[in-house]
């Protein structure tokens, strides 16, 4: 069996592996090796990146469209803000990808394999007949079947259905996000969401809390919401994104160390990720001549992320309220800024206070009794 080494081995050439890998490159250069596996390359191809910051996060030249305008929207009416000191920023999958391998390739030493994985060891991987060693391994894959999150957390998915399309006639405001449309049929809960690139072309969105009928809501939301009948379908995107509360084992028996998904990096409520998983890699590599380090949470964001969870999963007709005061009280930057995790002690305190009279406390008090009784 042929043996290689690398100092680093990451698995999976997403996201968060392609953001690891940058950092790692910034701080080493040529002078560490790294060696990305996937079974299939390139990755993200048919994926929309989105994300919300004070700036474009060093992504300029991939930002598809940018927005200062949000809209929300319910069976009570649409409530719309200015972002503030925050933008809404689109990038396109494979645009992203392009950035990152030619920033790795360039500026650092890497190479990058299609192959399925084999066995895993203490600082090895088996891939056919080659044994790859290295001194550290980081694993992206998040496997949404097998994951059980254990008794005591909380755990729902989204299931995502996007269609870009284009119209034959203006159909949409073009400066303007619809970050939540949401729908309540029954007790299921699910919610459309639209980022407008001009007045013809658009990306659509469902995302679902059930099982249910993605193509039919998003045709029909298209149709009866949107007015639009005459549209092409340019590109689909699907996928599950898993929102849990539960505390993730960041390094596994065999040494490896879990990142992005994988890691716990997808936030609880929202399922966004890219600025989290910034932030995790540059811990990651600041630790590594070190101790290894990792971002986490406070315990008032773990509280709270639990308690939208919990509403999400026990009382979803509740989370329609809990949004409109929140879209209705708050602006979009205060409201950005608390769930990028950035608040004092204060302005928690005033965020929460937004939501009087709603009994959020009883809510918590809840959470927390069906946590013991677990």
């Amino acid at each position: 069996m042929e043996t290689k080494y690398y100092n680093f081995i990451i698995i999976g050439a997403g996201v968060s592996g392609l953001v690891l890998a940058s950092k790692l490159v910034d701080k080493y250069g040529k002078t560490k090796s790294i060696l990305f596996l996937d079974k299939q390359l390139p990755t993200l191809n048919n994926k929309n990146i989105c994300f919300w910051a004070k700036s474009d996060l060093g992504f300029n030249a991939i930002i598809n469209k940018k927005w200062n305008k949000i809209k929300y929207k319910d069976k009570n009416g649409e409530i719309n803000k200015d972002t503030g000191n925050y933008n809404y920023y689109h990038s396109k999958g494979k645009d992203l990808y392009k950035y990152f391998t030619k920033i790795i390739k360039d500026n650092g030493d890497a190479e990058f394999i299609e192959s399925n994985i084999g066995e895993i060891k203490k600082n090895e991987l088996i891939v056919d007949d080659t044994s790859y060693t290295a001194d550290y391994i980081f694993d992206s894959r998040f496997e949404t079947k097998k994951f059980s999150p254990g008794p005591k957390c909380f755990k729902t998915q989204q299931r995502i259905l996007g269609w870009t399309i284009e119209t034959e006639t203006d159909a949409f405001e073009e400066n303007t996000v619809t970050f939540l449309d949401m729908k309540l049929t029954n007790t299921e809960l699910e919610f459309f969401y639209l980022l407008p690139f001009n007045s013809k072309h658009a990306l659509v969105e469902c995302v679902q809390y059930y099982d249910g009928n993605l193509t039919e809501s998003l045709n029909n939301y298209i149709h009866n919401q949107l007015q639009i009948t005459n549209y092409k379908v340019l590109a689909k995107e699907q996928g599950i994104t898993t929102l849990t509360d539960c505390n993730f084992q960041r390094i596994d028996k065999n040494g490896v160390v879990k990142i992005g998904a994988a890691g716990g990096q997808v936030k609880p409520t929202t399922g966004y990720s890219l600025v989290r998983i910034i932030e995790d890699s540059k811990k990651i590599v600041e630790g590594l001549d070190s101790e290894i380090q990792f971002r986490r949470d406070n315990l008032f964001y773990r509280l709270c992320d639990s308690i939208f969870l919990y509403i999400m999963i026990y009382n979803p007709q509740q989370i329609l309220k809990l949004y409109r005061l929140m879209f209705s009280r708050i602006t979009i930057d205060r409201i950005f800024k608390f769930l990028d995790q950035q608040n004092s002690p204060i302005e928690n305190g005033l965020f929460l206070l937004t939501f009087y009279p709603y009994t959020i406390f009883l809510q918590l008090l809840r959470m927390i009794k069906i946590k013991l009784a677990s």
